[in-house]
């Protein structure tokens, strides 16, 4: 964990891969990318974001061999009342178990080939100090 003026990076030292905002509505997808902020901005982020209550998200199904970017990913905060929160800053970790995806060397920081059949998950939280909510944004890798 990483305090930084009040706001705690909590992903940093546990395999964090990518960073930026939930889904703007339940149908769009999550902006996000390898760095997004500064200590600078994401102090301002977090300074202007609503807390969120629960994450959610919906499964993503692939093919073996089926390349896919964790930005059509869709994430999406709500409060305590089950009110959306549009645009909450997140952060993204390593898939886990290893080995069902893996990542795409040629192509952004976020594209990722499904390699072998099974289900992989990649946990997604709340960037802010005063956010504890996560979600995990599961792949399902069926045969082709």
């Amino acid at each position: 964990m990483l305090d930084i003026g009040g706001s705690i990076v909590v992903f940093v030292l546990m395999g964090m891969i990518g960073e930026g905002y939930s889904s703007a509505s339940p149908s769009h997808p999550i902006e996000a990318g390898w760095r997004m902020f500064t200590i600078y901005t994401g102090q301002e982020a977090c300074a202007d974001a609503a807390l969120p209550a629960t994450l959610t998200s919906e499964a993503l199904s692939r093919r073996v061999g089926d390349k896919f970017q964790l930005t059509m990913a869709v994430v999406v905060a709500y409060d305590d009342r089950g009110k959306l929160i549009p645009r909450v800053p997140i952060s993204i970790e390593e898939p886990e178990p290893e080995g069902v995806l893996v990542r795409d060397m040629h192509a952004n920081e976020l594209t990722w080939i499904a390699q072998k059949v099974g289900r992989a998950q990649f946990s997604v939280g709340s960037l802010c100090s005063r956010g504890s909510a996560t979600t995990t944004i599961d792949v399902i890798v069926e045969q082709n």
